[in-house]
């Protein structure tokens, strides 16, 4: 068969015929396509045009709303005759004629609405806009909406009547700015300020010549004397007088029924808030320090805060003894007022007392009680509680003893320093004698009976710049070896009972510190302060979740069940929550109690008898560090017996044991070698001094001390 020819049943279509029919397919397809686009848009148009349509009249609905609303308004404002400039108000009784612009100033009040022209206003026969509220505070209202801020007086600021009535108005009309006007940051400001008086206002302007001028004369000692700024305590006892059941300058907030407890024990002198004389604030101050400063040459140095306070304050006669009495340790009534501790029944160291060794000769007359916890240390009524065998406290137990350097230079400072450590060493022992450098202070540490002895690490111009830099009213006092001075505000603690809460001076130890002085007999005044604004979810938050105020209420809650009750001999260990549940102990464990106190620092050198081996404490405090921080990590301390290393600590050396080598914790100081990130040269404190100056404390705190407690 030739390659022409094809075999029955093949395909013998010409090529022309299969594109014709090709094309007639597409062209049906294109054809029915372009019938279906048709459509599509057929009805589209249609949609869209029932779209606009529904637009159009939503508009015109909208429009005609809107004109029958403009009517209403128009018809509203004719009848009520607001479209008049001027509009006169029946307020209480009282006529007030003010204009429409200015009622209409804030459109969200009460008062913007009611004039606004939409709403029905009853007038009096006469056609004045009736109010029906007290016209006392109107004109303040209409001020403020004249004025803003600078139409309210600053008078009514800082009365609190005045403020509370006006800050009932502005709610009521409620006017915003008002209302943050009269209860916001600003008006407590000033009201903390009305409150601190001149004492405050003096102060505070001496603070502000010290940030701008520091060698400003009117900052000379003499220059503060003359002014009766920094007061000669016992030259001038006549001005001390009991006050502490008069009003208080303030809201009591903490303290109230402990208020000038010392002054009411048996055996003070009626009216008495001092020590009789200097001689006598001299002879506890060497019963206070068991010795432990006699011999030391106070040139460059002043003691200053609670220390100073525990030896000025009254005392009953039993303490004085009779004259003759030996002076320091082996004044036995002052020893024990001022120094004695507790132990519990349940304790068998009873030896703990004033003798043997440490040359204090005083009969056993620890104080002791029932352990309520199964707990040796016997929580509970070991701080409160009637107490019998010579059962009158000082509060000031526990007291550190803080020193400040004033006058010198680094390197005067760094000697003076020596110098305070060999004094102790040499009184109290140089073997007993250890030493804790933080970042603001060494500690000179010994077991007890001994007491704390802090330096605090800044250089001071003088006595006054020290206790202008207090934070509490009742630490602002100092003695310098031959004289005690105050400032003037210390003077209105003591004799009011009250320390007045500022703001501006607080610190993250703040509130536990008010707290602290209020066992003492300082009650804590809080200006500006208004239990109805409370926000009561406040005091369910763990302490350590809150701040200021809010802080504050909390201790008050948890002093409430004993805030009648004399605080019983207490000491730094633990807490000092009155209540005996285990929550309430644990509370405020991590809060600090010092401003100078590292949290590092905090439970290396409890005061306590059952602490009696210094070194082992420390040591075991250190491992315990280095266990958590890990092989050859570094803590912002240095603890050591010897003065040289407190003093330079070489980079290369870790942190050893002290005493015994082979005690427990010893082994792993030595494994983990842990480090001190304050190697070399001690450092005192440059970093904004002038900051520190101002607030009173080394970590000031800015925030607005309120707002947590009022939910702001």
């Amino acid at each position: 068969m030739s390659d022409e020819e094809t075999s029955p049943g093949e395909d013998d279509s010409h090529p022309g015929d299969l594109v014709e029919a090709f094309v007639d397919e597409a062209a049906a397809v294109l054809g029915k396509a372009s019938r279906r686009l048709k459509k599509l848009q057929s009805r589209t148009a249609a949609g869209l045009a029932a779209a606009r349509a529904q637009q159009d009249a939503k508009a015109r609905a909208h429009d005609s709303a809107v004109a029958t609303f403009a009517a209403e308004v128009a018809a509203a404002e004719e009848r009520n005759g607001a479209v008049d400039a001027l509009v006169s108000l029946n307020v209480g009784g009282q006529v007030f004629a003010t204009s429409l612009e200015t009622l209409r100033r804030e459109p969200d009040s009460m008062l913007g609405a009611w004039f606004s022209g939409r709403h029905e206003i009853h007038k009096t026969p006469d056609g004045h806009a009736f109010i029906d509220r007290d016209p006392t505070q109107f004109r303040h209202i209409l001020n403020f909406l004249r004025n803003g801020a600078r139409g309210i007086p600053k008078s009514v600021l800082v009365d609190d009547a005045l403020r509370d009535e006006l800050l009932a108005e502005a709610e009521f009309y409620q006017l915003a700015g008002l209302v943050e006007l009269v209860s916001g940051p600003a008006a407590r400001t000033q009201v903390v300020a009305r409150v601190g008086g001149r004492v405050k206002a003096e102060e505070d302007e001496l603070r502000a010549l010290a940030v701008r001028e520091p060698e400003a004369a009117a900052l000379r000692l003499d220059a503060l004397k003359e002014r009766g700024f920094f007061v000669d305590v016992f030259a001038q006892s006549s001005t001390f007088v009991d006050e502490s059941k008069g009003e208080a300058p303030a809201p009591l907030v903490l303290g109230a029924g402990r208020r000038g407890w010392r002054y009411r024990l048996e055996g003070v002198d009626a009216g008495a808030v001092l020590q009789p004389s200097l001689e006598e604030f001299q002879r506890n101050w060497r019963s206070f320090m068991l010795d432990g400063l006699a011999g030391i040459r106070w040139g460059g140095i002043v003691a200053a805060g609670g220390s100073v306070a525990a030896c000025a304050l009254c005392s009953p006669a039993w303490t004085r003894g009779a004259g003759n009495q030996p002076l320091g340790t082996r004044d036995q009534p002052r020893c024990w007022f001022l120094n004695k501790c507790f132990y519990s029944a349940e304790d068998d160291r009873d030896e703990y007392q004033f003798g043997g060794d440490d040359g204090v000769d005083v009969e056993k007359q620890w104080w002791c009680s029932r352990s309520l916890d199964g707990n040796a240390r016997g929580l509970g009524e070991l701080w409160f509680g009637e107490g019998q065998s010579k059962k009158d406290t000082s509060g000031f137990e526990e007291s550190d003893v803080d020193l400040f350097l004033v006058g010198l230079d680094a390197d005067e400072a760094r000697s003076k320093i020596r110098h305070i450590h060999a004094i102790l060493a040499r009184n109290w022992g140089a073997r007993k004698l250890s030493i804790v450098r933080t970042k603001h202070a060494i500690t000179f540490v010994a077991p007890w009976p001994f007491r704390r002895v802090q330096v605090v690490l800044r250089l001071y111009k003088s006595a006054a710049e020290v206790l202008m830099g207090f934070d509490l009213d009742s630490c602002c006092a100092c003695y310098d070896g031959s004289t005690v001075h105050c400032l003037p505000r210390w003077r209105r603690a003591v004799n009011s009972g009250v320390n007045l809460a500022d703001p501006g001076r607080r610190s993250a130890s703040y509130e536990r510190r008010l707290w602290k002085y209020a066992l003492r007999g300082f009650a804590v005044a809080v200006p500006a302060y208004d239990p109805r604004r409370v926000d009561s979810s406040v005091l369910l938050k763990n302490p350590s979740q809150t701040e200021g105020l809010a802080r504050l209420l909390s201790h008050a809650a948890d002093d409430e069940p004993n805030a009648e009750k004399i605080p019983r001999p207490f000491v730094k260990v633990r807490g000092r929550v009155p209540n005996t549940d285990e929550h309430s102990k644990d509370r405020f464990d991590k809060l600090g109690w010092s401003n100078y106190e590292s949290s590092y620092e905090a439970n290396m050198h409890p005061f306590h008898p059952r602490d009696d081996d210094i070194d082992r404490t420390i040591t075991i405090h250190l491992s315990i560090l280095a266990d958590s921080h890990g092989m050859g990590a570094s803590v912002p301390l240095v603890a050591t017996k010897d003065i040289n290393d407190a003093l330079e600590w070489p980079a290369s050396k870790c942190l050893h044991a002290l005493g015994d080598p082979n005690q427990w914790g010893a082994r792993t100081l030595q494994d983990q070698k842990l480090k001190s990130s304050l190697a070399g040269p001690i450092q005192f404190i440059a970093v904004d001094p002038m900051r520190q100056y101002v607030t009173g404390s080394f970590e000031p705190d800015d925030t607005d001390w309120y707002a947590q407690a009022y939910g702001e």
